[in-house]
């Protein structure tokens, strides 16, 4: 029987390892692509698309590359036909709906039980439908940041909004989406409008307290 070939994104070498471990003592997986960060797994599907794509959320990397939604998308243009998996810290209902939006067909969180990674692999293959993990399961019934943080906003504003309250400039943020600076700051300012909070500090207050980090 032909394996299911698969390709992994982290931007956290342990836990780049461990995955590695886990799929290769997988008999039914085939591991093609390890990946550090979102531009190198686009890069890699672009040569040689893969059956399933499993990777993180959110890899911000030195010097620019996909991250968040944004790299779902950049996903889905380079290799239409892989099915995406995401291994996740995130907790935001509103981040994970957008995810499942953009065409994700696993949610599996990062400290769900490592088993549930081979599940979701094996479930995404076989089945049409989405397969969501104990922890994400549980995430996404409990909705209460969905009618905060997710209110209204698009998945370009939820992006620069996660990235300015890790710490990023606008500058920096436009040149990890290839954005000019003058729509980066847009983008932010209008998410501020619709969140009702007048100043970066408020914004950062505003999505920590809604689970965005």
């Amino acid at each position: 029987m032909a394996r299911i070939t698969l390709s992994i994104a982290d931007d956290h070498p342990v836990v780049l390892l461990s995955l590695r471990l886990l799929v290769e003592r997988e008999p039914a997986l085939q591991l093609r692509h390890v990946c550090r960060n979102g531009r190198d797994l686009v890069s890699a599907l672009a040569r040689e698309p893969t059956e399933l794509v499993l990777t993180d959320l959110t890899m911000p990397a030195s010097g620019g590359s996909y991250d968040g939604l944004a790299l779902l998308r950049a996903v889905r243009r380079s290799a239409p036909r892989s099915k995406s998996i995401v291994l996740t810290a995130q907790s935001n209902a509103a981040i994970l709906t957008k995810a499942m939006q953009l065409g994700v067909r696993a949610l599996v969180g990062k400290s769900d039980p490592p088993q549930e990674i081979v599940r979701a692999c094996m479930h995404v293959h076989a089945e049409a439908t989405c397969y969501l993990s104990p922890v994400m399961r549980k995430n996404l019934e409990d909705d209460r940041s969905t009618h905060t943080l997710g209110r209204g906003l698009t998945h370009k504003e939820l992006d620069v909004v996660r990235l300015t309250v890790i710490g990023l400039s606008l500058s920096e943020i436009a040149s990890q989406y290839r954005r000019s600076v003058s729509t980066v700051s847009s983008q932010k300012y209008t998410a501020m409008r619709k969140l009702g909070v007048h100043s970066t500090a408020e914004l950062i207050r505003y999505a920590i307290d809604s689970g965005l980090v």
